[in-house]
């Protein structure tokens, strides 16, 4: 299997959260390795300014950053960029790199004149793209991303894809309150062709009230989940094994 890795990004605390915010059809996540001698403060105020610089200055990207609060990368975090939709990636980035990416670079760049201290910059990044994204209606971004990396039978691959545009979306979209499933495809990058399962959670403590710990489950979420068992038990069929998982909290 690949390596699993999102974006790296350790010791950093920030506040704003962009739960409520339109779900993007392409999640970009970089790696960025943070050693241990980073100045958080200089760190924090670096990816600040450039998530700035993409909320307020772009065309149909956002930056956003995501700190582990379960799982294997728990207590680590990821940068993502998000594009509205696929078009919006391929005007910034037409083609996978290396590349002149000249709309991009036409951003204002005074945030990324110089990594500080600490920070290892690395060409390791997937764009995933949700699955069946044009059909669903508005899908919103939750407060908790969990991310599962599934691997599905080889042989279903286009079988599977179809139950979740036609299928699965469709007979699970706002089902269960304050929690949606999605799922995306590597489009680019290191995991290009695999899949990712996504819990999207409206909040910490809706998860928290549904799961309290993983691998358990309240009575309160079974309930809320029965309607939608034989669509589960479905999409367990085509899957061979999650390989690991992550929930996110987002946290700017």
């Amino acid at each position: 299997m690949k390596n699993r890795f999102f974006a790296i990004l350790i010791g950093l605390g920030l506040s704003l959260s962009i739960a409520g915010q339109d779900l993007p059809e392409v999640i970009a996540m970089r790696e960025i390795v943070i050693h241990e001698e980073t100045n958080e403060v200089v760190f924090k105020n670096y990816y600040r300014k450039w998530c700035d610089v993409l909320n307020e200055q772009s065309k149909g990207m956002s930056g956003w950053l995501m700190k582990g609060d379960r799982g294997s990368r728990k207590n680590k975090y990821i940068f993502a960029y998000g594009f509205d939709y696929k078009a919006a990636r391929d005007y910034y980035f037409p083609t996978e790199p290396p590349a002149d990416y000249k709309q991009f670079y036409a951003l204002p760049q005074e945030a990324l004149s110089k990594l500080p201290q600490g920070v290892e910059g690395t060409n390791t990044y997937t764009d995933f793209v949700v699955l069946g994204y044009k059909d669903i209606v508005r899908p919103m971004m939750g407060e908790l991303l969990g991310i599962h990396y599934i691997d599905i039978k080889s042989r279903n691959a286009k079988d599977f894809e179809k139950f979740i545009i036609e299928e699965f979306n469709p007979g699970m979209y706002n089902q269960i309150p304050g929690l949606n499933l999605f799922v995306l495809k590597g489009d680019r990058g290191e995991m290009k062709g695999q899949y990712v399962l996504m819990y999207n959670f409206e909040s910490v403590e809706l998860r928290d009230m549904y799961i309290p710990e993983p691998g358990q489950s309240t009575d309160e979420f079974k309930k809320e989940f029965e309607p939608v068992m034989p669509l589960w038990d479905k999409l367990q069929s085509f899957i061979d094994q999650t390989s690991s998982w992550t929930d996110y909290v987002v946290v700017y």
